[in-house]
């Protein structure tokens, strides 16, 4: 087919939730060791680009790492009042990157997990097909009702069970052919198909956001065995961070609420094969531009809005600056526009996928009201330019505030409602596992405790610069000793026990089902469910590499029973 007829590029950002930045296949940790997840798309895609492995979420939670990515702007600037925590919300007549370049003559497409709140509000986007974790109504949710018309309409939660196995691993409840994952893909493909067909002469801006691997950890059948829990990698902490932990985590892990070994390593196994199941579905959105001519001129961006702790540090999930939490994958891909096969060392994060955006677009943000913080990340791709010399970001407020501040070699993080500065080491023999303001090896010198108080305090006055410039001072004191807001101390909140001393972890039900009408029953399969014959119904699983079942002992014989004295008397 020939290529639609216009210089600019189209722009494709595809994002996972919850993918850390050491879990591609050409990635290591830390510590400098390799995880056994298999990303070879993800990899090809890096291969024909530029890889960014210092790439970081500014605020590492859903809702306002999205805003991020939506606006450029870091989390205390973003109004009213900034976005820290998944209750935030964007406001409706923010500039945004999809309004920007629908201004701009963009077709703008949102495909899978938004997390718009309202759930169909637009941001800018002509339009919108929702995969969302826990949709309130059949009507909002495009997903949802593929799935009921195809005969599923009886699993009540189609992305796996929360609640009381939210984050334990189970195989998804739907063929891999209807998981959210493949039909997020497959959406993809039949957008590009459709633009093509129906507007050839209109570049397109397509944000396709896969719901995983955010738990529950479901992938399908068969990708569910493409690991085995001994390959996990070996957990990261130490027992001297265990003492700078907030009081909630370590009185968890005291009452045996840590998970055990078992349960940790098969999360670990699930996990990679919730990723390899979105790199495969990469794989053939790469494939259709390929076959579509498309492919030269599309920029490609990948990323995620934050990782996953699994257990590192003594923590899950997110909310923190941890490099776990906060490193997650950038890798940029535009044949006709970067380099490829090149890594960038240089700080770079969320806020800057705006600016490189409306940058290859030749569209100017401040026409439509925007100043992003981030900058374009197209200079630095193509000649290797600086970037900045320290990154900043913040999780929450108030109280559950924990800002971060990174250099080169040295992360400051400050946790509000601990009064706690920490000063880490985020690459090398001791990644984040030793707080340095108490003084410590670094190379073949020392870093004394003093010399450590001096880095400590040039990264946060750099934060609290920042914060002063933007007028954001709501956490700052210039009377505190650290320029930081204080806080009393709090005393833990804990859920009680029930009878068999289990606390209850998270209560997310299905809502859908609530809102319902009482009358309502699943529907048989429709025509409308199944899977039009023109598009792809599984993605590729050859490019991975799959273990081998054990063997299957031979089956005994059956066993003819003789006369009644001669079965089992009870």
């Amino acid at each position: 087919m020939t290529a639609r007829r216009t210089d600019r590029p189209n722009l494709l950002l595809i994002m996972s939730d919850q993918h850390r930045g050491d879990c591609l296949d050409f990635a290591t940790q830390a510590s400098g060791a390799r995880t056994a997840v298999q990303t070879p798309h993800l990899r090809r895609l890096a291969d024909s680009g530029i890889n960014f492995p210092r790439f970081y979420s500014e605020c590492p939670v859903c809702v306002p790492a999205r805003a991020l990515l939506s606006t450029g702007l870091l989390p205390h600037n973003i109004p009213p009042r900034g976005m820290f925590a998944n209750g935030d919300i964007l406001p409706a007549d923010q500039p945004t990157l999809a309004s920007i370049l629908s201004a701009n003559g963009y077709f703008t497409q949102a495909i899978g997990k938004m997390h718009f709140r309202p759930v169909r509000e637009r941001h800018g986007f002509d339009r919108l097909w929702l995969s969302e974790e826990i949709p309130w109504t059949i009507e909002e949710d495009e997903f949802l009702q593929f799935m009921i018309a195809a005969g599923y309409g009886h699993v009540e939660e189609p992305h796996g069970i929360r609640h009381e196995l939210y984050e334990f691993p189970q195989p998804s409840q739907l063929p891999e052919t209807h998981h959210t994952s493949a039909w997020t893909g497959r959406q993809t493909i039949a957008f590009i198909r459709e633009h093509l067909s129906q507007r050839q002469d209109q570049p397109f801006f397509c944000w396709t956001s896969f719901q995983k691997p955010h738990p529950p950890y479901e992938p399908p059948v068969p990708w569910h065995r493409l690991y085995r829990p001994e390959m996990a990698p070996a957990p990261i902490r130490s027992d001297e961070e265990f003492s700078w932990l907030p009081g909630n985590v370590r009185t968890r892990v005291a009452q045996g609420l840590f998970p055990d070994v078992h349960r940790l390593t098969s999360a670990w196994s699930y996990y990679f094969s919730s990723i390899s199941f979105i790199d495969s579905w990469i794989g053939m959105i790469l494939d259709e531009l390929e076959r579509q001519g498309l492919r030269e001129n599309t920029l490609v961006l990948y990323t995620a809005d934050h990782g996953e702790l699994m257990g590192d540090h003594w923590l899950f999930q997110k909310s923190h600056f941890y490099e776990q939490a906060a490193c997650i994958p950038g890798i940029m891909s535009w044949p006709a526009g970067i380099p490829s096969g090149k890594t960038r060392t240089q700080l770079a994060g969320l806020t800057d996928v705006v600016p490189t955006f409306l940058a290859a677009a030749g569209a100017d943000p401040a026409q439509h009201g925007l100043k992003p913080d981030g900058l374009s990340l197209l200079d630095c791709a193509r000649d290797d330019a600086p970037t900045r010399d320290v990154h900043i970001g913040q999780v929450g407020r108030g109280p559950q505030a924990h800002f971060m501040a990174l250099s080169d070699h040295w992360k400051y993080t400050y946790m509000a409602g601990e009064n706690r500065e920490l000063l880490l080491r985020y690459r090398g023999d001791d990644p984040e596992l030793h707080d340095y303001l108490q003084g410590g090896p670094v190379g073949d010198g020392i870093v004394g405790a003093s010399h450590a108080r001096e880095i400590a305090a040039t990264l946060r006055g750099a934060l609290q610069e920042r914060y002063r410039q933007d007028g954001a001072t709501d956490s700052l004191d210039e009377n505190s000793p650290n320029g930081f807001k204080l806080y009393p101390a709090r005393a833990g909140q804990y859920r009680a026990p029930t009878p068999s001393g289990m606390r209850q972890q998270n209560m997310q039900y299905a809502r859908w089902i609530q809102t319902r009408p009482p009358e309502w029953t699943p529907p048989p399969p429709s025509p409308e469910g199944q899977i039009p014959a023109e598009l792809p119904l599984r993605s590729d699983r050859s490019r991975y590499t799959w273990p081998d079942l054990p063997p299957v002992d031979p089956q005994m014989p059956p066993r003819a029973l003789g006369a009644a004295s001669e079965l089992p008397q009870r």
